[in-house]
């Protein structure tokens, strides 16, 4: 019976006084994997960890009863999975009798960060307390929280007055971290080249421009960069476009790798978050003109004749 598992006494002050401020983890017996991470003492009760527990039977006898049940939480489904197959939840406490409430959260994070970047699949609704100013870089992550930010009078002379195409490739990106077995393949990466080179919704107009160069950008930073070659249908789409590359200098390359685009981009901002792509051209002072995505674009944006997409 579902209700009879996972029945673990109330923590009385003998426990309480064990425990005080903890962090805890719930696995599935059957892989010994984790699937939650949490947080007790404090204001959410010393016995924060047995919560759970009770929260699923409710949820099955709700579910039982002629009443309708509502949206049911990733990790309830996965207890009552685990109770289905014949077996308890198991439980750990990883962390006790921690200083404070913010000692108790930064724990939290770190474990919850730790465990995912070892591919861990975490059913928590939440990602760790702080997470964006001191959760989990990976090492070539955090050159990129450093990357420096490029101007138009960065640019090296070899790329300026060319067409600059800079796609968004945040979305193909995360396809292929979820394609990747962190814990099997630690080393595998996404491929950010093999993004960038598409399939995407280019106009002809676009595709004969010559002298090309094609950036790869991931949340403001460039993470690929070479000279478009020529262009071709993809096969699973013939309205669709993928560019044959051809390989940029190092040093050119280098000097635009892993950069930060953010104030760049700027006028073209809406644009690249909604996963378009935009062509700019960078004179020899520096100055950026955007032929596509921005209202202030080149003239021959404007020309009748040209595809709109």
């Amino acid at each position: 019976m579902v209700e009879n598992r996972n029945q673990h006494p109330p923590f009385d002050n003998n426990i309480n006084s064990v425990l005080g401020l903890y962090v805890y983890a719930l696995f599935d017996p059957t892989t010994r994997e984790p699937f939650y991470v949490g947080k007790g003492g404090g204001k959410h009760g010393n016995d924060r960890v047995l919560h759970h527990f009770t929260e699923a039977r409710v949820d099955a006898q709700r579910n039982n009863s002629s009443m309708s049940a509502p949206t049911e939480l990733s990790k309830v489904e996965k207890i009552r999975e685990i109770w289905n197959s014949g077996n308890e939840v198991d439980w750990k406490i990883m962390r006790r009798n921690l200083r404070n409430e913010s000692e108790a959260l930064s724990v939290e994070a770190a474990l919850i960060d730790a465990l995912t970047a070892c591919g861990f699949k975490l059913l928590n609704v939440q990602g760790g307390h702080r997470g964006s100013q001191q959760g989990l870089l990976e090492h070539k992550r955090l050159y990129e929280a450093a990357a420096r930010p490029i101007l138009g009078a960065d640019f090296p002379a070899e790329l300026m007055n060319r067409p600059l195409f800079i796609f968004n490739i945040g979305n193909a990106v995360g396809k292929m971290w979820e394609s990747i077995d962190r814990i099997k393949t630690p080393e595998l990466r996404p491929d950010y080249v093999k993004a960038t080179l598409g399939c995407w919704k280019v106009g002809k107009h676009w595709r004969t421009l010559s002298n090309g160069v094609a950036f790869g950008i991931v949340g403001g930073i460039s993470r690929a960069a070479f000279e478009i070659d020529s262009w071709e249908n993809c096969i699973d789409d013939h309205a669709l476009y993928r560019i044959n590359p051809s390989k940029l200098e190092e040093s050119t390359k280098d000097s635009v790798l892993n950069r930060k685009f953010t104030s760049f981009l700027e006028p073209v901002k809406g644009y690249m978050q909604r996963g378009g792509f935009v062509v700019c051209e960078v004179s020899e002072t520096g100055e950026r003109t955007f032929r596509r995505g921005s209202k202030n674009r080149h003239p021959d944006a404007d020309h009748p004749t040209l595809p709109t997409s």
